[in-house]
């Protein structure tokens, strides 16, 4: 991977939270790290307390450590701004706090649901250099529920096969989406039920028609895009380009 990314120019920059992963990034030939703090989310991510003792060690080997980074994950979806932001400040609290340990330029961290809620730059005591934001690119229907503004770009195209009295089934289901945030949704229908390669649903606003196109909205868009493999571009009703999804079931 590391010979692979010098060729193209680029650095390669590997989050480490042990011994173990530090040593794996030693052997891999990675020559550059950060360490991956646990700001709250059980999830990766050492101890803030930790995170220098990881630095010296990576630094024992001759990597280079470019600073910390921590997902605030579990505050995503805190629906309360001001309870979301007190915190999201204490979680920053804690990246900083191991950032004075460990070093470096970057102090990484936020996505969708926490973007504007940071400060940018280091000055500022929960200060960060940079937020991983990338959901909001797309939108599934549980960040659009946050209503920042986003608009919900992604959607899977299905087909109605079959309408028996106020049900209709598209041939869109469980293997087409991701459905740990729950169920998709159909502008203006109730959904009955997901099931392997179907959707039940039904609209006391609209009324399909057997091969007509119904443009269903993911709850998570991450795994629903690892589950095909392509994305179509469309504007304004449009295919304008094709892009393939090299990172399929991943």
């Amino acid at each position: 991977m590391a010979t692979a990314a010098e060729s193209a120019g680029v650095i390669a920059r590997v989050a480490v939270d042990s011994v173990e992963t530090i040593e794996a990034a030693h052997r891999a030939g990675v020559g550059d790290v950060i360490i991956d703090v646990d700001v709250g989310m059980p999830r990766c991510g050492a101890r803030p307390d930790h995170a220098g003792q990881l630095a010296d060690v990576a630094r024992q080997r001759r990597l280079s450590v470019s600073g910390v980074m921590g997902y605030e994950g579990h505050l995503q979806m805190v629906s309360d701004r001001s309870e979301a932001k007190e915190r999201v400040a204490e979680a920053m609290s804690l990246l900083r706090a191991a950032h004075d340990d460990v070093g470096g330029d970057i102090v990484s961290t936020g996505g969708t649901g926490t973007h504007d809620l940071h400060t940018i730059g280091l000055d500022h005591p929960t200060g960060v250099t940079d937020v991983q934001a990338g959901s909001y690119v797309m939108v599934d229907t549980q960040y659009a529920t946050l209503n920042q503004g986003f608009e919900q770009a992604l959607t899977i195209v299905g087909t109605v096969i079959a309408h028996h009295g106020s049900r209709y089934v598209i041939d869109v289901g469980l293997k087409a989406l991701g459905m740990d945030h729950g169920d998709p949704s159909i502008d203006d229908c109730k959904i009955w039920f997901c099931s392997d390669e179907h959707t039940t649903f039904s609209s006391s606003e609209r009324t399909f028609h057997i091969g007509e196109r119904v443009h269903v909205r993911p709850a998570h868009v991450d795994p629903t895009i690892a589950r095909h493999e392509e994305l179509w571009i469309i504007d304004d009703g449009e295919v304008i380009d094709r892009w393939p999804i090299d990172l399929r079931h991943w």
